[in-house]
């Protein structure tokens, strides 16, 4: 096999985590090819492997079908320290392999809150998330508050994201939290393992399995299948570097393959190598 990878000018933990790929797959003996961002992936490659779900080798990648590996930020812990792996999109979008058996870092799982008293959160994204773009941005927000606040007779607030405003930290929001509501956020998967129950409305959402689909509704379901889920859709450093993490992913090249469109042709990638 043969990976496209495709870097840019990015922060120190990319370039940290684009070293410890590089390694991995030498580890498990594929070859590979650098590529900047706006580069189709090479006609000679399997698959393109790149940071991110927004750049222009990712909109080539998809149009033409070419199976597209996607780094990205961790759903819960160290931020720093762990990434996130998928097939062709992103979030819940993306094509996995099923989880294994053993155990792996999950995120802890706090009791269901059983206070009567507390607020409703609304998690805001980042206006130009691509997962926010078949909505109205923070209009979603705040609609789905006044409603929220005249079904439950309850407070309501707007939690900008952290990119757009830093307020509390999350964890403090929660602690006086009576219930969730998330688009895409994976401020989500912190409310559900915080034992708040939470909403979200979008199926591409990390928590939806553990959700509410409707603000209408609070739920409380077991989590436990969903976070040993959950623990399987990221990977440390060292499990980057040493192979295991693209090991696990790549049970999911046929079926991420097979996702792309049918009528792609290698010639279509990069007619220049």
């Amino acid at each position: 096999m043969r990976a496209s990878v495709h870097v840019g000018e990015g922060t120190s933990r990319k370039s940290i985590a684009t070293e410890a790929l590089l390694a991995g797959l030498r580890r498990i003996g594929i070859s590979h090819e650098l590529r900047s961002l706006n580069d189709a992936p090479a006609r000679t490659s399997d698959f393109a492997l790149v940071w991110g779900h927004k750049h222009r080798v990712c909109t080539i990648a998809r149009s033409c079908g070419f199976p597209l590996l996607v780094v990205e930020r961790p759903f819960f812990g160290d931020r720093a320290k762990n990434y996130s792996l998928t097939w062709n999109w992103a979030h819940r979008l993306g094509i996995r392999p099923p989880p294994g058996d053993s155990h792996r870092p999950q995120p802890t799982l706090d009791p269901w809150t059983k206070r009567d008293s507390g607020s409703i959160v609304v998690f805001d994204q980042v206006p130009t998330d691509i997962m926010f773009q078949d909505v109205a941005g923070s209009e979603w927000a705040e609609r789905v508050a006044r409603d929220a606040e005249r079904f439950w007779k309850r407070d309501v607030f707007v939690r900008p994201h952290p990119q757009v405003r830093q307020t509390c930290s999350l964890e403090q929001d929660l602690r006086s939290a009576w219930l969730g509501i998330s688009y895409t956020s994976t401020a989500a998967v912190g409310c559900v393992a915080a034992g708040v129950p939470c909403v979200a409305v979008n199926p591409k959402s990390m928590a939806y399995d553990v959700c509410s689909a409707y603000p209408q509704y609070r739920l409380t379901p077991d989590r436990e299948e969903w976070a040993h889920w959950l623990s399987w859709c990221q990977w440390n450093g060292s499990e980057l570097e040493d192979g295991t993490a693209l090991t696990h992913v790549l049970k999911a090249y046929d079926a991420a393959k097979e996702k792309t469109h049918t009528n792609f042709k290698r010639s279509d990638a990069d007619g220049n190598s």
